[in-house]
């Protein structure tokens, strides 16, 4: 084949129902206006779901007028039985009649300048003698940006490095076959909003709400507005809705998770596998149990560890999840809920007191917590063996008896972290990169990546700076975290070494607040990972996060988002082969006593007790895989 002729025809605004092929019965005014194309669909292929790589005239406009012409010079040369000449067109028709063009049908959305299917579904036909059946009919997704791919293959040339990483080798369509991945990714684009759209087998994905296009055409359309209170974002199924009426974002967490996910790995310019979007949800869960007064630990005993091994240090991170809020002793709401009423009433956590009633206090695990807000000075909340003190506890508690009772060696539980900070901002890792994002609204804003500022600013607009900066909140816990070890002695009396063993996160509920940063959460998480173990010299170090309480399986919002990301990075998922064995997630929803992340869960103990045992238990089974 390499020594094959290849003619591409490309019209300007041809619509599905401009060709008589494609119509779904004559129109009476246009039904032989291009016989010649009508000739290539009978003599070769017709794609019944070919499209444009955007839904404006981005490719060259040729061949709408000359298409006849072309055929018989191919003829006249007599090189027509060794070229293969396609015809499409640039984007969508209009969505009604306009200087001559037609409609797209009674069926599809929107027209040019849309991401709805209107605005890229073309006619896409080709002949190639002796190579494509005449009179083939293929179902098979192809787009013109597929074509650089196709091209090279038939030809027999090699890409350039880096030279159209969206383009897919197509042939194998054109012979009539099915695709070796039917589900390989399409992005579309709106040359009106800038907005994407994403294509993976029949699920597609719509950046915000409405047509997405640049309004002109639309606005006469008879397609309703989108109403207040609408998905922030649309998925369709277009093997059941190619209308795209019915919005399935709400029902189909998992698949908007996944679409997302991966056009922001595409933007980023990473290859992105759906396949997941075949898998059972139940995949991507973490069953786990939901705590049991019987399931307890024996009471400290009060000696200290082996002072031969270097301490093991446990550094706590996230936001005001992390930092805790359960109450001691009652409150405003009485006793109910206080840690004193869950130990002493309702017989949990034994191991808290001794048998005169008495806290207890480990002599094997020191409990420090420090906190600073961005890069500046450290306060000291915490420096003392882990007991009960104060008024209010957080998960520290469970995590410290856990990993203490697991090992003979010294144990350091080292919180550093601040309230209402978002990972996707504040607390953004170094080497993290920038992103654009489409509102609800229809306007793209620009969000920074690591040491970029402001938090967000318009696309187009300048960016005014401020004195904070993505990843400040970052730097400073990472700063605070190093400074007290490199001062070990004070913190835990008689150490003269230390190794970094484990991360615990638990964080999200600023996050959530934002569609842009839950969309990035995933990606944040795994490089939050990575990060820490470099920025720590800590390659070996395990990992635990937990999801917000409040949030359940399944959830459609992006708090959901935020638990489908968690869930993601968790080893046993498979999602991320290298964080098999050292990367857990404790799902929190059975474990939360009621209340909200953002309200602290009301204060109650009893939540920040069981998760903060939940994630001890999981960074103990880490643990259990090094021995």
């Amino acid at each position: 084949m390499k020594n094959c002729n290849i003619t591409l025809l490309c019209a300007a605004l041809a619509s599905l129902c401009a060709v008589s092929t494609f119509a779904a019965k004559p129109q009476t005014d246009q039904t032989s206006r291009l016989p010649n194309i009508d000739r290539i669909a009978k003599e070769g292929i017709l794609f019944t779901d070919g499209h444009a790589g955007a839904s404006t005239c981005t490719p060259t406009r040729y061949g709408f007028m000359t298409a006849g012409v072309i055929l018989e010079s191919l003829e006249r040369l007599d090189i027509d039985d060794n070229t293969l000449v396609i015809f499409t067109s640039d984007n969508g028709g209009c969505p009604r009649q306009f200087n001559g063009h037609y409609p797209m049908g009674p069926i599809l959305r929107g027209g040019k300048g849309d991401l709805v299917e209107g605005g890229t579904r073309v006619p896409f036909v080709a002949r190639w003698p002796g190579k494509i059946k005449p009179g083939t009919v293929s179902k098979e997704i192809v787009s013109t940006t597929d074509m650089m791919a196709t091209f090279a293959a038939i030809t027999g040339k090699e890409l350039p490095k880096g030279a159209g990483p969206d383009s897919y080798n197509v042939l194998s369509a054109f012979q009539g076959k099915a695709l070796p991945d039917p589900n390989r990714p399409i992005v579309f684009v709106s040359g009106g909003t800038g907005a994407l759209s994403i294509r993976a087998g029949k699920w597609k994905l719509i950046e915000g709400q409405g047509n997405r296009g640049y309004g002109e055409f639309r606005r006469k359309q008879p397609w309703p507005v989108p109403k207040p209170g609408a998905p922030p974002a649309q998925l369709y199924n277009l093997e059941e809705d190619l209308g795209e009426a019915n919005n399935l974002y709400n029902q189909h967490s998992e698949i908007v998770h996944h679409l997302k996910a991966g056009l922001e790995k595409i933007k980023a310019g990473e290859n992105y596998n759906p396949t997941a979007l075949e898998q059972p949800k139940e995949k991507l869960t973490i069953k786990q149990a939901k705590p049991s007064p019987a399931q307890t630990l024996p009471d400290p005993d009060g000696k200290p560890a082996d002072m031969n091994k270097p301490v093991q240090v446990y550094v706590l991170l996230g936001q005001s999840n992390m930092l805790g809020f359960g109450r001691v002793e009652q409150g405003k709401k009485g006793a109910e809920g206080s840690l004193t009423h869950a130990v002493k009433e309702l017989g949990l956590y034994s191991y808290l007191i001794d048998d005169d009633g008495a806290w207890t206090e480990r002599k094997d695990v020191r409990n420090v917590r420090v906190m600073g807000s961005g890069t500046g000075g450290m306060r000291l909340f915490n420096n003392e063996w882990m007991t009960i003190k104060g008024r209010t506890i957080g998960p520290e508690i469970g995590i410290g008896h856990h990993v203490g009772n697991s090992t003979d060696a010294p144990v350091m539980i080292l919180k550093s972290c601040i309230g209402n900070r978002a990972l996707g901002w504040d607390l953004l890792p170094p080497g993290s990169k920038g992103f654009e994002f489409t509102d609800a609204k229809g306007v793209t804003w620009i969000h920074p990546g690591y040491k970029g500022t402001p938090e967000r600013w318009e696309k187009g607009a300048e960016p005014k700076k401020i004195k904070w900066y993505a990843g400040m909140q970052y730097d400073g816990d990472i700063a605070r975290a190093k400074k007290a070890l490199a001062e070990l002695d004070k913190y835990y009396p008689g150490a003269k070494e230390y190794e970094i063993a484990g991360f615990f996160w638990w964080q999200g509920d600023r996050d959530s607040r934002s569609a842009a940063l839950s969309s990035r959460y995933e990606k944040n998480l795994v490089h939050l990972i990575k990060q820490l173990r470099k920025d720590f010299d800590a390659p070996n170090a395990k990992f635990v996060c937990a999801t917000l309480g409040h949030t359940e399986i399944g959830a459609a919002d992006d708090g959901g988002e935020i638990l489908d990301a968690m869930f993601a990075v968790d080893g046993n998922s498979d999602r991320y082969p290298e964080f098999k064995g050292n990367v857990a997630t404790v799902y929190s929803h059975p474990l939360s006593k009621g209340g909200s992340s953002g309200g602290h869960y009301d204060g109650n103990a009893e939540t920040y007790m069981n998760v903060g045992e939940a994630m001890g238990k999981a960074m103990v089974e880490l643990m259990k895989s090094n021995r």
